[in-house]
């Protein structure tokens, strides 16, 4: 696999990520020349069968992937708030 292009310019590679037992979402951005640009993003999906173990050691693999492809050098998530 080549290795990703480096960063140019101002700023940070950062990768977010919107956890979920379910579905998490993940997406790089990295500097462009006016606006911030999407490098790659992606949703890793478990089984509702699968038990807890299995549903997060699938959830950081996945997130280990996209790391060792896109190289982030910064990282955030979207903020969870539980109402009930």
């Amino acid at each position: 696999m080549p290795a990703p292009a480096p960063v140019t310019g101002h700023g940070l590679r950062v990768l977010g990520i919107d956890p979920g037992l379910a579905a998490t979402g993940w997406a790089v951005v990295a500097p462009g020349p006016r606006k911030p640009c999407v490098v790659a993003c992606g949703t890793i999906r478990t089984a509702p069968a699968d038990e807890a173990a299995a549903l997060l050691l699938k959830i950081a693999r996945g997130l280990r992937d996209a790391i060792d492809a896109h190289v982030p050098q910064a990282a955030g998530h979207v903020r969870v708030d539980v109402v009930g």
